[in-house]
């Protein structure tokens, strides 16, 4: 879910904006069968599941995924370039409290921003400057609500719907090459 909106998603619009340059993409199909999950059958994994929940609804188990699993990227790239996250990712102490430590300094609004932001960065570039809504809420940073997690989440979900699509079409009109590996091959 989250490498679709990000990785599969933006390298085939990088490639729709320049038409000369020609690729090949290796879509795994366990890859496509999770895509078509979450796009057409409403799957979630856990991370998606803890990100749905109201900030002031989550469990002990919860909020100890959330603050356990939801700075779980390359924090130079994906987190410090986000003051709110970057802030977020400091006040947690990653590899210096345990996440039940760590739960104290963190109110509803820091819960709700982390559950945004943990998703925002998983989004490519591109769809921020496709997108004005989307674009508007990334620079907003801070003070998130439900209602626009929720909105977020949903929209998460349109860009990984356009995955398959954007390269079933850059396949049709040549520009790339579509091969694939045995179901279960890791990338």
């Amino acid at each position: 879910r989250l490498h679709g909106t990000k990785d599969y998603w933006g390298m085939a619009m990088l490639l729709a904006e320049v038409p000369e340059l020609h690729a090949t993409i290796n879509l795994v199909p366990s890859l496509l069968t999770q895509i078509q999950g979450y796009t057409d059958s409403g799957h979630e994994d856990e991370h998606l599941r803890v990100s749905r929940l109201p900030a002031d609804g989550l469990s002990e188990d919860d909020m100890r995924f959330l603050l356990d699993n939801f700075f779980m990227v390359h924090v130079d790239r994906m987190i410090r370039p986000h003051r709110r996250y970057w802030e977020l990712y400091k006040k947690r102490g990653v590899s210096v409290d345990s996440a039940d430590q760590a739960r104290r300094r963190f109110s509803r609004h820091d819960i709700i921003d982390l559950q945004c932001w943990s998703n925002l960065a998983w989004i490519h570039p591109l769809a921020f400057g496709r997108d004005a809504e989307l674009a508007a809420l990334k620079k907003k940073g801070r003070h998130f609500t439900e209602k626009e997690k929720q909105w977020l989440l949903e929209k998460q979900t349109e860009l990984l719907a356009e995955v398959i699509p954007l390269h079933q079409q850059l396949q049709k009109q040549g520009q790339v090459e579509l091969t694939t590996t045995p179901f279960y091959h890791p990338i």
